[in-house]
């Protein structure tokens, strides 16, 4: 299960999420340079479906809390440029997913107040729920861009 397998992971790199993150010099990328809202939305789904793979990495969480805090940050832009990009057409996935990384934000937010391993599994919990419901909204785009 791929929640188990966040969890373990998210573990076992508690000491480097709690302490010193590494630098990252990726950004996401938004096209826009596409001549029609079907590119557009096709382009920015890529960028998100990147992004949202970068963030459920194990280098990532392993990477400490910049680095999770930079693949979120990727993930929200991404997700803002689809959500510009689709209008109100998927209003109510991007909504979700948005929720879901909102509440990444803030598991990644409490590192350092309480216990590390309830921080831990709220950071898995909310990774797993950005996932899940990103993966509901890339369903939805299928028969817009195809599957990639």
């Amino acid at each position: 299960m791929k929640l188990i397998g966040l969890i373990a992971c998210v573990a076992l790199a508690g000491l480097a999420v709690a302490g010193c993150g590494t630098d990252s010099d990726s950004s996401s990328s938004s096209s826009t340079t596409t001549t029609t809202t079907k590119d557009a939305v096709c382009a920015a789904r890529t960028d998100l479906e990147k992004s949202v793979s970068k963030l459920t990495n194990p280098a990532t969480l392993i990477g400490g809390r910049s680095a999770i805090t930079d693949a979120t940050d990727d993930v929200k832009d991404s997700l803002n440029a689809l959500e510009k990009a689709a209008g109100d057409d998927l209003k109510p996935q991007v909504t979700a997913t948005k929720s879901a990384v909102s509440d990444l934000q803030t598991a990644v937010g409490n590192l350092g107040s309480g216990f590390i391993t309830s921080n831990l599994t709220q950071i898995a919990s909310a990774i797993a729920k950005v996932d899940s419901t990103s993966s509901t909204l890339f369903s939805s785009l299928r028969t817009r861009c195809g599957s990639s």
